[in-house]
Parts: C-alpha cells; sequence; structure tokens
C-alpha cells in the first residue's frame, strides 16, 4: 500500500532591482518566507508590477497586520518559466550551475 505525502506550493517572488541589476528571489510556503537566494534573477522590473503583486498585497499576506503600504519594498510574483528565462549568470558561474543548486536545495525544481 502507498501512501501519499502533501506537497506544499511555493510562491515565488522577486525583490527590486539590487545596483547591479538583480533581483533577489524569495521562496513563500504557506505565507512565510522559507528561503532567500541573493542575486537569483537579473531584469525583472518589479515596479512595472500589478498593484496587487506589490508589496502591498503580496507582504500582508506573508505578514499579516504589518502595514506593508508605508513600506518602500517593492516585490513581484514569478512563474518557474520566468525564473527559467531570467536566471542571473555571471563570469563567476557562466553555465549558472552554482546558482542551480541553490535552488535545488531550496527545493526550487527547474
Amino acid at each position: 500500500m502507498r501512501t501519499r505525502t502533501k506537497t506544499k506550493t511555493a510562491k515565488l517572488y522577486v525583490t527590486e532591482w539590487a545596483p547591479n541589476g538583480t533581483n533577489d528571489l524569495l521562496i513563500v510556503v504557506d505565507g512565510e518566507i522559507k528561503h532567500c537566494i541573493d542575486e537569483a534573477t537579473f531584469g525583472i522590473d518589479v515596479c512595472k508590477a500589478k498593484p496587487c503583486e506589490r508589496a502591498t498585497s503580496v507582504m500582508g499576506d506573508i505578514y499579516p497586520g504589518h502595514d506593508w503600504v508605508e513600506s518602500n519594498l517593492m516585490l513581484r510574483r514569478i512563474t518557474i518559466k520566468d525564473l527559467r528565462t531570467k536566471l542571473a549568470v555571471s563570469p563567476v558561474d557562466a553555465d549558472g550551475s552554482h546558482l542551480i543548486e541553490r535552488l535545488k536545495r531550496a527545493g526550487v525544481r527547474l
């Protein structure tokens, strides 16, 4: 007899651009930030996010009761497809293998 385990679905969010054009990736499960992967994506303009994707609603789901309306933090929800096309690579990690390994350790399968 097989037993089934409940798989938790993670939501992926990217933060505003860093000065070098990269975005950090937040991995959220059940309303809690489980992982933050620095400089995971490149070139996602969070400021062009729809209002419902901005921190005022997204972070309200993650941190209920906090007044994010006054926060300057901007987030944008992304899909695995978006993540695949916007992975940040560098001369140090030209094929992205180190970044992909960090994503796998965090439970993100590309």
